[in-house]
């Protein structure tokens, strides 16, 4: 059963990869059949600078509950949404009061609304990429106590699902994604560190005005007007990286290495 669920959630996250915004909902639809759920809520950002955040959404929630949610700004004491932002792994929640003690009152209230309005329980999956949170909810009105083997799918192949949901939602409302050359990015990363032209050409052995080719090239592609507006909005858009070398900071340096080499040379400095 395993190893036949894997292989349809593999099936449907493929359609999904190839699926139009009309698409969505329906492979969604059969993803929360297959894990034994019926709703599921999908929020993420784009970030295109500092001040500009484009807000992606896909979700088959009743427009009640959102039209509740959104009012009564129930994202500031949404429990799932406070831990998602802030951790890797996923949060399961459940309507029974029993376990609210030590909730806030803010929080009890949007507990209760919740009950009210139906829901029962739900799991909450962290979906984080380098300049991105996301959170990808399943929910049910059905009784909590009877959603064990669904909660523990949903906690296993949530991850997953959620990765390739923030693809194809990127993909469809971003249509201006920027691609730089690997030497646009590398000189990127000397501005980000203060060098001027002249210095990021000694440091590559490239001539100044290749430098300046390099950087008005990225600065058409990023939109800015300035050095510091091509590194902002470069960072925001994750499209500035810190590249690490990890041989000369990690392996290189175990002294349990050392001591290994220093035996090997030994053994092979014996005559045969």
């Amino acid at each position: 059963m395993t190893q036949t669920l894997q292989t349809e959630i593999l099936k449907a996250c493929e359609r999904l990869n190839s699926a139009g915004k009309k698409d969505i909902k329906p492979v969604m639809a059969d993803i929360c059949a297959l894990l034994g759920w019926e709703y599921y809520g999908f929020i993420t950002h784009v970030v295109a600078s500092f001040t500009e955040t484009k807000v992606l959404v896909s979700t088959n929630y009743p427009l009640t509950w959102l039209a509740i949610y959104k009012l009564k700004n129930y994202y500031e004491s949404d429990p799932v949404v406070a831990h998602c932002l802030y951790n890797n792994l996923a949060i399961t929640w459940s309507a029974d009061e029993a376990l609210w003690t030590d909730f806030t009152p803010k929080i009890k209230a949007f507990m209760r609304d919740c009950r009210r309005s139906g829901w029962t329980g739900g799991v909450g999956i962290p979906v984080h990429t380098h300049h991105h949170h996301g959170i990808f909810h399943l929910t049910t009105k059905k009784p909590f106590t009877q959603k064990g083997e669904a909660i523990q799918q949903a906690r296993l192949y949530g991850p997953i699902i959620g990765a390739h949901l923030f693809e194809t939602l990127v993909r469809i409302n971003v249509d201006d994604k920027i691609i730089l050359t690997q030497r646009e990015h590398e000189i990127l990363q000397y501005i980000a560190d203060g060098y001027s032209s002249k210095m990021i050409g000694d440091k590559l052995r490239l001539a100044e005005s290749t430098v300046v080719f390099h950087i008005t090239n990225a600065k058409n592609k990023v939109g800015a007007k300035t050095r510091q507006e091509l590194v902002t909005k470069a960072y925001a858009r994750g499209l500035l990286s810190v590249d690490v070398h990890w041989g000369d900071q990690t392996i290189l340096n175990w002294p349990e290495i050392d001591v290994k080499i220093a035996d090997i040379s030994k053994k092979s400095a014996r005559p045969l």
